[in-house]
């Protein structure tokens, strides 16, 4: 009888090792493979991005290195880059066909040039100056400690709305309401060359439109999914005593982290900077072509590139945050291209004011949630 029930004592502690085997070697589910890729691109993401987190400059290329890392995130990014778009379509137009004035190239101080492109010209060249060196001044004056009215509308949310309407009242005003090709003042110019000058000014103001209109749906998806993800900044995940020790200007890491800790992915600053390289990619004189490459597409890369660099350099961004931002503007304009039809030289005044209302509804929509986040934080 005791050999019987120890033998079936024995089969029961075999059964029970074999069922706990087979239960530890069954293949991992989908959601568990999932969750294992992901914290491996998590890791890969870190190691990517380290070099750029660990990377100390000295303070004064740390400051000209912040106005690519932090320029396309503020307000004087969307208010003076499609000037600047603008100005450099006057003054190298795609077309040699459709030059500003004779040649292909335009030169502002050439006598050959209509009197109204060149008023056009040096308008544009005196707004986006300014505004350029207000916005050197009040970033200067962030990056030293200096908290005043004219540092807090760098970041103002309602200007970034109103940006547009204002881009669209500036360019229409110099480039087409006050340019009269048709003048009797100008008897020397015939009717070809006054058509010329005519098409590229009206192509100049589309070019420069179009980083608007392409801004609108580019941030509405970058705002959709930081929504979704709730990724937390470097910033947020590094002790303020690191960044301290580590970073030149500290208050850019340390702010975000403590205002917008969870929107790291994807990279709202990347995807503004490829909206304007996009149109500038756009601009190719025959002149500017070094060796086979491109002038305008190269700039428009280092562009994107410094721009990205910079967001991971401040402890911004992770590499992939980036990498997804600076591609999202790339597929919208695929999909404006491809399927609406709508191109860089396409653009209506109205365009970038319709796309732009989208994202005000959504802002509007999702303010109230966001109001509600921030008191449950403070409680």
């Amino acid at each position: 009888l005791s050999n019987a029930t120890t033998a079936s004592n024995t089969n029961r502690t075999t059964t029970a090792a074999t069922m706990c085997c087979s239960s530890t070697t069954s293949p991992p589910s989908k959601w568990q493979l999932g969750q294992q890729l992901q914290g491996h691109l998590r890791t890969l993401d870190e190691r990517l991005s380290r070099p750029l987190f660990d990377l100390s400059l000295p303070a004064s290329l740390e400051a000209i290195f912040s106005v690519p890392a932090c320029f396309f995130g503020l307000v004087p990014a969307v208010a003076v880059g499609p000037i600047w778009l603008a100005i450099l379509g006057l003054h190298y137009h795609h077309d040699p066909q459709i030059a500003v004035a004779s040649g292909n190239k335009m030169d502002p101080h050439g006598d050959n040039n209509n009197n109204s492109v060149e008023k056009a010209y040096w308008l544009l060249i005196a707004i986006a100056v300014v505004f350029s060196i207000v916005f050197l001044v009040a970033w200067a004056m962030f990056l030293r400690g200096v908290r005043t009215a004219l540092t807090k509308f760098l970041g103002k949310k309602v200007l970034y709305l109103l940006a547009f309407p204002w881009n669209v009242a500036v360019l229409y005003f110099t480039l087409l309401q006050q340019t009269d090709f048709e003048n009797s003042s100008h008897p020397q110019q015939n009717d070809s060359q006054a058509w010329t000058a005519r098409l590229a000014m009206e192509r100049t103001f589309s070019l420069a439109l179009y980083s608007c209109y392409l801004w609108s749906p580019s941030i509405l998806f970058v705002l959709i999914m930081k929504r979704w993800s709730q990724r937390y900044r470097p910033c947020a995940k590094t002790s303020p005593q690191w960044i301290r020790a580590n970073k030149a200007f500290p208050d850019i890491a340390l702010i975000l982290a403590k205002a917008q800790a969870n929107e790291s992915f994807p990279s709202g600053d990347a995807a503004t900077a490829a909206v304007f390289a996009i149109p500038l990619a756009h601009l190719s004189p025959p002149d500017s072509h070094h060796g086979g490459w491109n002038v305008a597409v190269v700039t428009a890369w280092w562009m994107v590139l410094l721009a990205c660099c910079g967001r991971v350099y401040v402890l911004a961004h992770h590499v992939s945050d980036v990498a997804v931002g600076a591609t999202i503007p790339y597929l919208v304009h695929l999909i404006s291209t491809s399927l609406l039809g709508v191109g860089v030289y396409d653009m209506q005044w109205w365009y970038p004011l319709a796309s732009n209302v989208v994202v005000a509804a959504y802002a509007k929509l999702t303010s109230k949630d966001v109001q509600r986040l921030e008191t449950a934080k403070k409680e």
